[in-house]
Order: structure tokens, then C-alpha cells, then sequence
């Protein structure tokens, strides 16, 4: 073969698209009220898999949890786990998604996976549901039946309305955001010592997040303290930062994941996570 000829080959090679990644279904045919499980894992070099936008799932099946899988030791690939509720009857299909990978080395690579079909069948037997006639009383006589019914009726409302106010009244006070944090203590905080061991860079992620999370809610539109990293990235911010600012809040919310949920937490706490939040948040006012 020419040089040529290798050098072509060469290059298709490395621009082809990587193969995606198959969807590992525990059942493919459950019942209505099962539980459909699904993992998501990626090769060995990969450190991190992640949707790379909101995924679209079937209306049939509902999200129950969504689980990241780290990559303990060598050999063991990183992905995640999905759990689903089948609530409807039919043919289910799952997927394609579209991911982003991030490789050991911190690269960050697109990848795909296949799509996915699960049968769920209905809880009754036959392919039709029993008729609504068969579950219906006997319909009452019409001598002397009227007013018994108007009678009915009346003490179901009445019933339904004292029910609905009672409810009300002790219903739940909506979560309220955690309080904004005191800007000097944040600062203290970001400029502050941050020991060596895992342990502690772990600690120190888990409290600098915790005050990220409630300047974010303070500013945003939402209730920012209860979305995903991706959900807050996908949605600008909700409100909580300017469009300049976008990159810069996404590189500190990952590498806050990073510092909590890695096996070695993040390496450089300082330059990552501390110099770029005091740079965020010089603008504001105490």
C-alpha cells in the first residue's frame, strides 16, 4: 500500500464515529407495576458518563432513580443506572440518548447509546380491557329512587368539601431556599487552608457547594437548590448568572461534583473551585 493509501486509512479511522453504547436491560418484559431497570456503562478509560442534554423518556415509564456508577478501580467502567416504573401496557422503547463522556485524562469526548424495547403487559388477562358495564352496580329502581339519590349526592359533596378543606388546612408549607450565605464567611471559607487528605477536600467541597447552591437559589428564579448540575447548565442558570458568566458557573458546579463524589476528589481545590468563585463573586455586594 502507498503512503498515501496509509495515510487515507489513518485518517478515516481516527474521524469514524465510536460505536454506541448498548443499553443493558434487566427484563425486557415485565408487568404494569414493575420495575424496569436500566444500566448505561461506557469503556474503561472513561471516568464520567453524563446525559448531555435532558433526556426524553416514554410517557408509560416513569423515572424512579437515576444513579451515577464510578469507576471503582482498573477495569471497572463508569455510567449510570436508571429505574423506571412501567404504568402502561404496550411496546416500550427506551432511548437513544446522547452523553458526554469525560476520559481519565479530563478530556471530554460525545457518545451515544443504542436504543431499547420493553414489553409491559397489562395487569388484566387478553388483549382488551374488561368492559366498564361488568364493574358498574345494578342501576336502582325508579320507584322512590329519586330523592335517595339527590340525598347521596348532597352528603358526598359535603363530605368532599369538609375533606378539601381539612387538607388544606394542613397542607405542607412549600420548601423554602436555605438562607443566603454571610458573603464574608463565603470568602473566609474560599481563601481559607484546605488540608491534603481526600477526606478533607471532600469535607471542604461538601461545604463551599452547600453555600454555592444558596447564593445560586437567592439569585435565580427557581428553586435552584433542588436541580441537577446539568438541569441548572441546560437552564442558564435559571436567572442566577449572566450569559458571560455561564462557562465559569459550569466549570465550578463540575468540579464541586467532582470534589464530592470522585474516589480522589478534586486535585487542585484552590485553582478549580476557590480562585474562580471569589472572581464570581467580587460583584456582589454584602
Amino acid at each position: 500500500m502507498s503512503g498515501r493509501a496509509w495515510i487515507a486509512a489513518v485518517a478515516w479511522l481516527t474521524s469514524a464515529p465510536e460505536e454506541p453504547i448498548a443499553l443493558e436491560v434487566a427484563a425486557r418484559r415485565v408487568a404494569v407495576g414493575e420495575v424496569v431497570e436500566v444500566a448505561i456503562l461506557g469503556a474503561a478509560s472513561e471516568r464520567e458518563l453524563r446525559f448531555a442534554e435532558p433526556p426524553r423518556f416514554d410517557a408509560a415509564l416513569a423515572l424512579l432513580e437515576r444513579r451515577l456508577v464510578e469507576p471503582h478501580g482498573e477495569g471497572r467502567a463508569a455510567g449510570m443506572k436508571l429505574r423506571f416504573l412501567a404504568c402502561a401496557p404496550g411496546t416500550i422503547a427506551i432511548g437513544p440518548f446522547a452523553l458526554l463522556a469525560r476520559d481519565r485524562d479530563g478530556s471530554v469526548r460525545a457518545r451515544a447509546t443504542t436504543a431499547a424495547v420493553v414489553e409491559v403487559d397489562a395487569p388484566w388477562p387478553g388483549p382488551e380491557p374488561p368492559p366498564f358495564e361488568a364493574w358498574r352496580r345494578p342501576a336502582p329502581s325508579a320507584a322512590g329512587g329519586g330523592w335517595k339519590a339527590l340525598l347521596g349526592i348532597a352528603v358526598v359533596a359535603a363530605a368532599a368539601a369538609w375533606i378539601g378543606r381539612a387538607g388544606r388546612s394542613r397542607a405542607p408549607p412549600p420548601p423554602r431556599p436555605p438562607p443566603r450565605p454571610s458573603l464574608a464567611e463565603f470568602r473566609e471559607l474560599l481563601r481559607g487552608r484546605v488540608a491534603e487528605e481526600v477526606e478533607a477536600r471532600r469535607s471542604w467541597c461538601v461545604a463551599v457547594q452547600e453555600r454555592v447552591r444558596a447564593e445560586l437559589a437567592s439569585r435565580s428564579r427557581a428553586a435552584a437548590f433542588a436541580w441537577t448540575r446539568e438541569e441548572l447548565v441546560a437552564g442558564a442558570g435559571l436567572g442566577a448568572w449572566s450569559g458571560a458568566e455561564g462557562a465559569s458557573w459550569a466549570a465550578v458546579l463540575a468540579a464541586l461534583e467532582e470534589g464530592i463524589f470522585a474516589p480522589a476528589s478534586v486535585r487542585d481545590p484552590r485553582s478549580r473551585i476557590a480562585q474562580p468563585l471569589l472572581v464570581l463573586l467580587g460583584e456582589r455586594s454584602a
